[in-house]
This record gives C-alpha cells, structure tokens and sequence, in this order.
C-alpha cells in the first residue's frame, strides 16, 4: 500500500486563520511496478480539485486516474501541478525503496 498526504495551498491570506485541508492518496500495490486502484480519503472538495491536476501529471504523458503503478504515482506527485499540494509519503517507503 502506498500512501501520500496531500494539504490544500497556503491561503493567500495568512491570517485567515482556516486550517489547511488534505486528502490521502492511496495505492493498493505491493511492488513498484505493480498497478493497483487509486482512492482518496478527505475533504471531498480538495479531492476534486486534486484529481485533474494529478490526471496530467504521470509519467510520459500516462493520465492517473483510477489505475496506477507505484513508480508513476511517485513520479506525478514531483510534478509541478502536484508539488503545491505538499506530497507526503506517509505509507509504503519499502515499495518505492525510499527511506522514511
């Protein structure tokens, strides 16, 4: 299982006091170039704002939508439609051979 937690952007207006919002993003894979099923575990509106910025950011113009490999995922979340959104691999460090 691979697991990211992604914050919705800094407001604009720092002292607005509103709590940023996230959304896991979850791979069901056990090896990197495994594909598995893609879910979203969070607020439902940073989901929907997430999903089509994440959809142009695989691996050679390959869209993630509800299907993916471990190493695609990976790659699409240092994409900069997706590096605003903060990517924190929270789960599967083994799988990506990364070290937590």
């Amino acid at each position: 299982m691979i697991r990211y937690k992604l914050t919705e952007p800094p407001s604009r207006f720092p002292l607005s006091g509103r709590i940023p919002r996230t959304v896991d993003v979850l791979l069901e894979a056990s090896a990197v170039e495994d594909s598995g099923r893609v879910s979203f575990d969070g607020d439902p509106d940073l989901v929907n704002v997430i999903k089509p910025n994440l959809r142009i950011a695989g691996m050679g113009g390959y869209p993630i939508e509800e299907v993916a490999t471990p190493r695609n995922l990976a790659y699409a979340m240092t994409q900069p439609t997706m590096r605003v959104f903060r990517a924190e691999l929270i789960e599967g460090h083994e799988i990506l051979g990364f070290k937590p």
